[in-house]
């Protein structure tokens, strides 16, 4: 696995969605793409000129279509074959991806789903293979929401994508399909 798309989600397209970049950018294992899906309103001038001099993309879908829909935008324009989520109102520290791509890499080819969960500015956990069942995801989302997500592309596409029909629960739908075409999951 070379190479990830990193993918930010906004509503606003203001101060807050510049900084989420900013930490995209100074990380220490550098994104290959950033791209920020505007879901629906306005963009600041700052945006579009700090995206413009890294060479990224910028889409604005012009109205609200819903963050699944959103996401899975940014996740047809990504390049290369991993997506790492983001939303707007997150910070990631410098080390974030190259801890998250190392996990990735040594669950083999069935890693799906990698998540870094923070306590201040470290990582409590990393290349920790965990095995869900499904009996276990089906009564809870073990494993949390979007905003930490890293994702295989291919597997990704495979299940389909988030469920745009979906208003809330689409993450723990996302994992579930995950789960059943037989994923990993590496917290």
């Amino acid at each position: 696995m070379t190479g990830y798309s990193a993918i930010v989600t906004t509503m606003s397209g203001d101060g807050l969605v510049l900084d989420a970049v900013s930490s995209i950018i100074t990380q220490s294992l550098k994104a290959d793409e950033i791209i920020v899906v505007v879901n629906g309103s306005e963009v600041c001038g700052q945006l579009k000129t700090l995206l413009r001099e890294c060479s990224h993309q910028l889409v604005i879908l012009g109205k609200n279509f819903g963050a699944n829909y959103a996401r899975n935008i940014g996740a047809e324009r990504a390049s290369f074959p991993i997506l790492a989520f983001m939303d707007d109102d997150d910070l990631w520290t410098k080390d974030k991806m190259s801890h998250c791509i190392d996990s990735l890499a040594s669950c083999g080819s069935t890693a799906g789903v990698m998540h870094a969960f923070f306590s201040g500015q470290s990582i409590k956990s990393n290349t920790k293979v965990i095995y869900l069942n499904k009996e276990s995801l089906s009564n809870r989302n073990d494993m949390g929401g979007f905003s930490s997500a890293v994702i295989s592309r291919k597997h990704f596409f495979d299940v389909g994508g988030l469920d745009e029909r979906l208003k809330s629960c689409q993450d723990w739908d996302l994992w579930l399909r995950f789960k059943e075409a037989g994923y990993s999951f590496s917290i």
